[in-house]
C-alpha cells in the first residue's frame, strides 16, 4: 500500500488509473462491510467496476465487455459459491459504486 500511495502522489499517473485505484479500494471495503451480512461475489464486483469505469471514460462501446461478466457469473453459481442474489447485489453494487466515484472525481 505505502507504495500504491507514493505512486499516487508524487508521479504523473493517468487519471483514469488514479480513478480505477480508488474505485477498486472503495470496492474493497464497501463489499468487506456487506459481506459480513450476505456473501455478495466480488470476482463480479470488481469485473463490473473495471468494465464501467472504461465505459464512462473511454466511451459506451466498452460495455459490450459486459458480456464477460456471464461465463463469471454462471461458473460462480454453478460451482455454488453464491446465489443469484448475491450475483445481482453484487452487480448493483459496483454499479453504484463506479458511477458515484466518476461521478464525484
Amino acid at each position: 500500500m505505502p507504495i500504491l500511495i507514493f505512486t499516487m502522489l508524487f508521479l504523473d499517473i493517468p487519471r483514469v488509473v488514479e480513478l480505477m485505484i480508488y474505485l477498486l479500494f472503495i470496492n474493497i471495503v464497501i463489499f468487506f462491510l456487506v459481506t459480513r451480512f450476505i456473501k455478495i461475489s466480488a470476482h463480479i464486483g470488481v469485473v463490473n467496476s473495471i468494465i464501467l469505469g472504461l465505459s464512462l471514460t473511454y466511451g459506451a462501446p466498452f460495455l459490450l465487455l459486459m458480456l464477460l461478466e456471464i461465463p463469471i457469473a454462471w461458473a460462480r453459481y454453478t460451482l455454488k459459491h453464491h446465489t443469484i442474489l448475491e450475483i445481482i447485489l453484487a452487480f448493483i453494487i459496483s454499479s453504484i459504486l463506479s458511477s458515484i466515484v466518476f461521478i464525484v472525481f
